[in-house]
C-alpha cells in the first residue's frame, strides 16, 4: 500500500482558491501547525516578490497575500488588503472577519452585509450579520437579521450561542446564561 503524502495547506492554497469556509478551517491547521507556518510565510514573501502582469492578475496576487496574511494571525494587515480590494472574490467576507476579530463591530456590519448580498441565502452568513450587529449595538437589527435565519442550516450551539447574545445584550442575563449553557452542552468546543 502506498503510504499517503501529506499536502501542506500552501500547496493546498496555491493548487484552487479556498472558499470562505475552507479558509476558516485552514486557518487554524496552519497557527497550530509550525511546518505549515513556515510554508505559509515563504509563499507569502514569494507573493509579495511576484509582479503581475494586468490588473486581474494583480487582484488575485493581492487576494493571495491578503488571505495568507489573515491565515497567518496578521489581522490588521489583511483587513486593509481586503478593504483595498473591495468586492474581488471573497474579500468582503474577509473583511468582515478581521473587523470582528479586531472588535470593529460596525466595520463588520459594513462588510457583511455587502458579501450578503452576494450570496443572500448563506445562513451561516446571516447569523454572522445578526452577531455583527449585535455587538455593534444595533440589537433590533440583529433581532431581525436572526429571525431570518433558516435554523435547519445552522448548528444548534451557534444559535442557542447567539440567542444567548442578543437575550444579554437586552438585559435578560438569566435567559441568556440558559442558552449559553445549552449552547455549550451541544458542542462544548463552539466557543473556542
Amino acid at each position: 500500500m502506498a503510504e499517503e503524502k501529506k499536502v501542506s495547506v500552501a500547496e493546498s492554497f496555491e493548487r484552487h482558491e479556498l472558499s470562505w469556509e475552507e479558509a476558516d478551517v485552514f486557518r487554524w491547521q496552519v497557527l497550530s501547525d509550525a511546518e505549515e507556518r513556515r510554508d505559509f510565510l515563504k509563499m507569502l514573501d514569494e507573493l509579495g516578490q511576484r509582479k503581475p502582469r494586468g490588473v486581474k492578475a494583480q487582484q488575485a496576487r493581492d487576494y493571495a497575500q491578503a488571505t495568507a496574511c489573515w491565515l497567518l494571525g496578521q489581522t490588521s494587515q489583511a483587513r486593509q488588503m481586503f478593504s483595498d480590494l473591495g468586492e474581488y472574490k471573497e474579500s468582503l467576507y474577509y473583511l468582515g472577519r478581521c473587523c470582528a476579530e479586531l472588535g470593529d463591530w460596525p466595520g463588520a456590519v459594513v462588510a457583511r452585509k455587502q458579501f450578503l448580498k452576494k450570496h443572500p441565502r448563506s445562513a451561516q452568513l446571516q447569523v454572522a450579520l445578526a452577531e455583527a450587529q449585535a455587538f455593534a449595538g444595533q440589537s433590533k437589527d440583529a433581532q431581525k437579521t436572526f429571525a431570518r435565519v433558516d435554523e435547519k442550516q445552522v448548528s444548534q450551539a451557534q444559535l442557542a450561542y447567539l440567542k444567548g447574545v442578543l437575550l444579554e445584550l437586552t438585559g435578560e442575563v438569566e435567559e441568556a446564561l440558559a442558552h449559553y449553557q445549552a449552547a455549550l452542552a451541544r458542542d462544548p468546543d463552539h466557543l473556542m
